[in-house]
């Protein structure tokens, strides 16, 4: 290789073959013989030194005797050579050649020769030995080249299995497994409240009661909020379902006994119940129930308040956060009311809000209340008047004013309430009342639903869901958990996309309509899905009544009470409370079928104080609260607290549910009834059979310990094709376990309800007054003494115990092996 360091002459003077002589001595200058043991052969394939007269001074410009012919293109060795005989470096030499003559004399050459060459010869002795004894068995090459397979093989298999370096990938780092730690951290950054308020406000800029135009452009933002995100699948589901519509048309007339007309209310489309019935009713008495309780309307009728012949009057009440509306409509019909005229709840001082509650009854069931119990879509329904599920009483809401100048006209006689204020009596006022709805019986609602598939069980999965609809802005509810479903939505995927990571099983995201219909949304779902929800889907989280507060009550099945306390314990800026389930909401029809489900709740939603329900939920109320720095922190905790628990269902290696708490639960719930009915019902076979539950527990907890030793606990971090075959099998055998008590027939008179372990009971008010442990455990017999049919309560004992047996045997099946 030549480089220009000297000039090229280029003029007149030097004629074509001299400048062909000089630029070739440029292009390849000589190369002096070197010290070390080169062989003259090897010299002249470099360079013909007897072609070239190098020291004929009349081929060189300058001719000096102190000097020696010089170029720069000689390697470190004829340099080396060429100084040690005295020769001194020409000016033309630049100072970066001379840094690299002194490196490599000082540095290159000793290393070479003391460490790399002896190296070399090493390693070819050692290959000719290697040769030499591999050829005893083959050909050398091709057996070392099958060593080297085996060699990075077994590197391979430590990297995979023993490695556990922090990488930033979420990955592999375990096993097979997860490193939930660097989610956790990484979607706790990535958290965007500015984007939660962009959905919350949208989603709160306009009422979209289900079937509703309103409704049609939120599920479209959220479809578009969940395809933008990338999610596996997204889709719409059309269901048909019947609702109803306000109208102008409702009236109410106040008359004096001697039918003198007082006043007239005037009622507006904001006087609306949905799931009202149509109806007119003249000339009725009005008393006043307070909140139209079974002790206080049996005491009414007990002082004959209602008359000897019932049936001639219309209830005033109140609503209260304690008492379910669609029990207060229940019993007054029971007690033979024509009508109910509900009060609504002031605000801030403001007594002209009216409360737009659903008066649906969804003790018997939940949605469409055409088709209870079924896919209503392709089927004909039942009318309107032979269902259960619809009020046969008219209902009208008024605001807290005009309900207050109701109770002025009453006299004060009768029963004196904890409020001050009298019931009346049948002969102080005559009531005029017409209902009207717009009714469809056969309208479109939408749910909205997103999918990640898992890698491992895709064919397990675990819902969450939230409540859409509402008839108003609906900003504190649902929409709250709206914005946060769509902001999970978008923090899972993301972690998918930043670390290459998909959960070991499947999740879905639904957005519900139909909601203020006696669920229909959720219900009609789960009837179109049963078989696949049925043998799939093993957990499902309502997060509908998410709030700001500072508080999260959970409603859960006992399987994932430990999970939720568990995590709760990194929650700094809110305390998180768990019980049973005792409310009615749109993951009824997932407990009623045996799927383990959850409502997390911020109290004041819980409980529907105002405004919600009102036209007063508005963005601009929360917008304010948003700019508190508490309560963003409280957003953004609550959302972190959801990803940390929804993280461990779907991509724990083991479904996390807790089997001894599961059984200690039933347990203590059996416990209590014993001690209030002890003397009339034989408990016998369920506390014969529980114990084979708790036997099932206790092989749950020795097969967990034993895979946690085997895989976490010896700082393997792996696990074999033994203990992963059989946490799979325990992981199918969990996801059907509270499904194992649900019977084909359903409950007695109530079918829909499958699950005879947890559930509503047809009559709340007797066993919160009677400190049931939980009054939602064994709906069935809870129904039966509620009656006081202490046979049927007996037989539904037997039933239950036996489900106990049968159903431990069942999920021990194919497991016995393992433990």
């Amino acid at each position: 290789m030549s480089r220009n360091y000297l000039s090229v002459p280029t003029g007149s003077e030097s004629g074509s073959s001299s400048r062909s002589k000089e630029q070739r001595s440029l292009l390849h200058p000589p190369t002096y013989e070197r010290v070390d043991s080169q062989s003259q052969e090897s010299a002249s394939i470099d360079f013909d030194l007897e072609s070239e007269n190098y020291n004929n001074s009349d081929d060189h410009d300058n001719d000096n005797d102190n000097s020696t012919h010089f170029s720069s293109d000689m390697d470190f060795e004829d340099i080396d050579s060429f100084m040690e005989n005295g020769g001194t470096i020409p000016h033309s030499l630049s100072k970066l050649k001379y840094l690299q003559y002194t490196i490599n004399k000082t540095l290159i050459r000793p290393v070479q020769m003391n460490i790399v060459n002896p190296l070399n010869e090493l390693q070819l002795m050692m290959n000719n030995e290697i040769d030499r004894y591999l050829n005893q068995f083959g050909n050398p090459l091709i057996l070392k080249r099958f060593i080297y397979i085996v060699f990075m093989t077994v590197i391979l298999w430590f990297i995979v299995y023993f490695g556990d370096f922090t990488t930033g990938i979420a990955k592999g780092s375990k096993g097979s497994f997860s490193s939930q730690r660097i989610l956790f951290d990484y979607s706790k950054k990535i958290i965007n409240l500015e984007k939660f308020e962009t959905d919350l406000e949208y989603l709160s800029s306009m009422d979209h009661g289900s079937g509703t135009k309103g409704d049609i452009l939120m599920k479209d933002y959220i479809k578009k909020n969940f395809e933008k995100n990338g999610l596996d699948e997204v889709f719409e589901n059309e269901l048909k379902t019947y609702s109803n519509y306000p109208s102008n048309e409702s009236t109410l007339s106040v008359f004096h006994t001697n039918l003198k007309q007082l006043i007239t209310i005037e009622l507006t489309d904001e006087n609306y119940t949905p799931l009202n019935i149509n109806g007119e009713l003249r000339k009725l008495s009005l008393v006043y129930g307070h909140y139209g309780t079974y002790s206080e309307l049996k005491q009414l009728h007990k002082i004959s308040v209602l008359g000897k012949d019932t049936g001639n009057y219309i209830l005033l009440l109140k609503y209260n956060k304690e008492i379910m509306v669609s029990e207060q409509i229940l019993t007054a019909q029971k007690f033979n009311a024509k009508g109910i005229i509900f009060i609504s709840q002031e605000y801030n001082g403001n007594k002209n809000i009216l409360q737009m509650k659903s008066a649906g009854l969804p003790q018997y069931a939940t949605g469409d209340i055409l088709t209870p119990g079924y896919y209503g879509s392709k089927v004909n329904g039942i009318s309107p008047e032979d269902s259960k599920l619809l009020t046969n009483i008219p209902i009208v809401t008024l605001t807290r004013k005009q309900g207050e100048i109701l109770m002025s006209k009453l006299s004060k006689t009768g029963l004196l309430y904890k409020d001050g204020q009298y019931s009346g009596n049948i002969n102080d006022l005559r009531i005029d009342l017409k209902s009207r709805t717009v009714e469809k019986r056969r309208q479109p609602l939408y749910n909205i639903i997103g999918r990640i598939d898992g890698r491992e069980q895709n064919n397990k999965a675990i819902i969450i869901g939230t409540a859409r609809t509402v008839h108003g802005p609906g900003a504190s509810y649902p929409n709250f958990g709206t914005a946060t479903l769509m902001n999970l939505a978008e923090i899972l995927q993301n972690l998918k996309y930043r670390f290459n990571w998909r959960p070991l099983r499947t999740i879905y995201f639904a957005s519900f309509g139909g909601s203020e219909f006696n669920f229909a949304g959720s219900t009609e779902q789960v009837e179109l899905d049963m078989l696949p929800i049925h043998d799939g889907v093993y957990a499902y989280l309502d997060i509908s009544q998410l709030g700001l507060t500072d508080e999260i009550n959970i409603q859960t099945n006992p399987l994932m009470t430990k999970l939720f306390n568990k995590e709760a314990k990194y929650m700094r800026s809110f305390n998180v409370s768990t019980c049973p389930i005792q409310q009615y909401g749109d993951w009824i029809p997932f407990l009623a079928n045996g799927v383990p489900s959850a409502a997390l709740a911020s109290p004041p939603v819980k409980e529907r104080m105002m405004p919600i329900e009102t036209i007063q939920d508005t963005f601009d109320m929360i917008h304010e609260l948003l700019q508190e720095k508490g309560n963003q922190d409280n957003v953004k905790d609550i959302i972190f607290f959801l990803v940390e628990v929804v993280l461990k269902l779907i991509d724990d290696p083991i479904i996390p549910f807790d089997v001894v708490d599961y059984v200690q639960e039933i347990d203590t719930s059996v416990q209590s009834m014993l001690k209030l009915y002890k003397r009339r019902i034989d408990l016998a076979a369920m506390l014969r059979n529980i114990l084979k539950w708790k036997k099932t527990s206790y092989s749950w907890k020795l097969w967990l310990d034993h895979w946690t030793d085997s895989v976490w606990k010896k700082g393997t971090s792996s696990e074999n094709e033994e203990n992963k075959e059989n946490r799979l099998r325990w992981n199918d055998h969990l996801s059907k376990i509270n499904k194992l008590m649900c019977h084909d027939y359903g409950l007695p008179r109530r079918a829909f309800y499958k699950n005879i372990l947890f559930g509503p009971p047809l009559w709340n008010e007797k066993f919160f007054d009677s400190h049931d442990y939980n009054p939602w455990s064994f709906p069935g017999v809870k129904d039966a003494i509620s009656e006081h049919d202490w046979k049927l309560a007996d037989e539904e004992v037997k039933l239950v115990g036996q489900m106990f047996s049968d159903s431990s045997e069942e999920f021990m099946k194919d497991l016995k092996i393992l433990v």
